[in-house]
């Protein structure tokens, strides 16, 4: 037995360096040691898969008061007929003890004609209960969700390799952040990467159907390590008797050392709203032309936005052609074009142009020249990797049979992110106040192994995060040239990448069921937990992606009680009859209202998110947001119960100086009706 400890935390590991006992305060959370330490595979060759397991390793383990050290001498493993193989690599494991937390983190020496391309380590577990029951695990897959029971919940899955007891998510995206947590909102153990260099990886949440309501924490990084020596990234796992307030925290300061800043525009800032229209379908079904922009604007604003966010405004159509778009001469012509975003904008509009960053239409021009499939991602076969998006509207024909095939374009290809330059150039030439790049600030972090491009340490963990981070920085210093008000967008949201954008065009942040916050840890329902992105980067502005032609109310609250632009989306013929008939009237009226709501108070809504810090109290199902501004704390209200309710709020050292509605202002908190916002402001 091998023992850490200081004031905060103790740590015990066994003969073979499994982590036995984990401990805040004295109650230990590990049910039982993960029955691996480490997992790895080897590929040499076309033989892809060689599981290597730590438990069929010979090891050794030395320990000091705060560092455990375990090193392997050669892996042993099997072949799939069972026959034993072995590889001239040596691993040097090591846990080590801050005064907040433990520190893993492990060195390769591969003398070996094998790379090492899956390398997982560690494996926390197994966890049962954190202290005050079942924990619920926080997620963080668009946007951050809250899986309770999560033990009970993967006990259920299937057990066999890859089955559906193991909950994987690549990071940086899909991943939003490299966070997750298991919490009793007591308690909480966190693991987080600390990887300065991002490689591509997996945080993993396995169950036991043989032991239901335990779960592990792991998470696999995809080294690529060939021959010599290299370094595993760290990983920082915390145990505390509080919610996730204070991991997060932690997480944060050191993800912000890696995260770079600048002045985003005022008017992103404040952005009420986000109408998105796709002028032209990819089916070739044109909607709108450049004439009708003045039109646009006007059903904006009749639904609380400011930003008209215009897909498709190439003559080839949305998700189409890419990357060879430009004004469409069928839709008016670059001039018609440049003229109706001036009129748009003599009305006080903001006006965002499109364009695809991530994908290469097959049947492009650029494709079929050959450049763009030198600068397309490899798989380990050599293949390039595809995507398929679908713009079907009507036709079953086209729904069933029309998927459109796009390579990905490696962001590490200088080529590529010349183009994309190029690309922003012509769209600022156009007049716009700012231009969107789809999928660059997410997508999941593909492996490239075209060895011809110039990954950072010629690395395929690195081709995506390392290329991408490179162009998204080059693309705002270019946007920068335009002047300060001139904005840089992108869809998908990660903390890695979304430091370089002016705002994102949110996925997956909406709201979930009605009065599901008031539900218990011990469900086994999945809650919609946008709070812990938000309260680690406040700064970054995201519209709640709504893919439908309206605002239904509980949106709109969401929206509200988040801080967040709404978005609508016109896509399809019939979205154009549903908005030009107004036939969600209420919803729309409403979604006026609750914008002209926030406008009025904005000073006070423009503090620093803070979720539930310095607040007490509040009623079942009530959000309670607090924005922070110096002496000010202003609380974002939304009653989601379903029932009047009292907010019941207090800021504990700060007074109520007035309680708001859109109805008026009042002297102190009113009940609220069913699904209404408010807010009260402490000084």
């Amino acid at each position: 037995m091998y023992v850490l400890e200081n004031a905060a935390l103790k740590a015990v590991f066994d003969e073979r360096g499994r982590l036995t006992c984990l401990s805040c305060g004295g109650v230990n959370v590990i049910d039982a040691p993960a029955d691996e330490t480490f997992f790895a595979n080897l590929t040499r060759g076309t033989a892809l898969e060689n599981p290597v397991y730590s438990s069929e390793q010979a090891v050794t383990v030395r320990c000091s008061k705060t560092r455990l050290r375990v090193s392997v001498e050669g892996l042993s493993f099997r072949d799939g007929r069972g026959r034993p193989l072995s590889a001239d690599i040596s691993l040097v494991f090591t846990a080590e003890l801050k005064k907040d937390g433990l520190i893993f983190s492990a060195e390769a020496d591969n003398r070996s004609p094998f790379s090492i391309l899956d390398f997982e380590y560690p494996i926390i577990g197994k966890v049962r209960d954190l202290g005050a029951g079942a924990p619920s695990l926080f997620w963080p897959e668009p946007f951050g969700a809250l899986y309770t029971d999560i033990g009970r919940r993967l006990a259920a899955g299937s057990h066999r390799e890859n089955g559906s007891n193991c909950m994987k998510l690549t990071y940086p995206g899909y991943g939003i952040m490299g966070y997750c947590a298991l919490t009793d909102r007591e308690n909480t153990l966190s693991l987080s990467l600390r990887d300065p260099d991002f490689y591509s990886c997996a945080l993993k949440v396995r169950g036991y159907p043989k032991e239901p309501g335990c779960v592990s924490l792991s998470c696999t990084k995809f080294l690529c390590a060939g021959p010599g020596r290299t370094a595993a990234p760290p990983v920082k796992v915390t145990l505390g008797r509080e919610d996730w307030h204070g991991s997060v925290r932690d997480y944060a300061k050191w993800m912000n050392a890696h995260r770079p800043r600048h002045a985003a525009p005022r008017w992103t800032r404040d952005m009420s709203g986000f109408f998105l229209v796709i002028m032209k379908q990819q089916f070739g079904c044109e909607m709108w032309g450049y004439e009708d922009l003045p039109l646009l604007w006007r059903l904006a604003r009749e639904h609380g936005c400011d930003t008209l966010g215009l897909f498709g405004w190439y003559g080839t159509g949305h998700d189409n052609n890419y990357p060879d778009i430009g004004p469409g001469d069928s839709l008016g012509g670059a001039k018609a074009l440049k003229k109706a975003i001036r009129a748009v904008q003599k009305e006080g509009g903001r006006v965002v142009l499109y364009h695809q960053g991530h994908l290469i239409d097959r049947g492009s021009p650029f494709y079929g020249s050959g450049a763009g499939k030198s600068i397309a991602c490899k798989t380990v076969w050599g293949q390039e990797y595809g995507e398929y998006y679908p713009k079907s509207h009507k036709s079953d024909a086209l729904q069933l049979f029309s998927n459109k095939l796009f390579s990905i374009a490696c962001p590490s290809s200088p080529e590529w992110q010349a183009l994309m330059t190029k690309k922003l150039r012509e769209l600022a030439a156009l007049g716009a106040d700012g231009c969107l790049f789809d999928q660059i600030g997410g997508m999941p972090p593909y492996l490239c192994f075209d060895s011809g491009h110039p990954h950072k340490d010629h690395n395929p963990a690195l081709a995506l995060t390392g290329g991408q981070r490179e162009m998204l920085a080059r693309l705002e210093r270019e946007a920068r040239t335009r002047g300060p008000e001139y904005a840089f967008l992108s869809e998908n949201i990660t903390d890695l990448y979304s430091p370089y954008l002016d705002a994102v065009h949110g996925i997956g942040y909406w709201p979930g069921r009605q009065g599901e916050r008031a539900v218990s840890p011990e469900s086994g329902t999945v809650i919609r937990y946008p709070e812990v992105f938000r309260y680690a980067f406040p700064d970054t502005v995201i519209t709640v992606r709504n893919p439908q032609p309206t605002a239904p109310r509980r949106l709109t609250n969401f929206a509200f009680v988040f801080g967040a632009p709404l978005e609508l989306e016109i896509r399809y013929s019939a979205d154009k009859e549903d908005v030009l008939g107004d036939a969600f009237r209420e919803d729309r009226e409403y979604a006026l209202t609750v914008s002209g709501f926030r406008k009025k108070y904005r000073k006070y809504l423009s503090g620093r998110f803070a979720d539930t810090d310095g607040i007490e109290g509040g009623a079942p199902a009530l959000f309670a947001k607090a924005y922070v501004k110096g002496p000010v704390t202003c609380v974002a209200l939304w009653n989601d119960s379903g029932e009047p309710a009292l907010p019941d709020i207090r800021v504990p050292g700060r007074e109520l100086v007035f309680f708001a509605t859109p109805e008026g202002e009042y002297s102190d908190q009113q009940t609220m009706a069913p699904d209404t916002v408010g807010l009260a402001v402490y000084r």
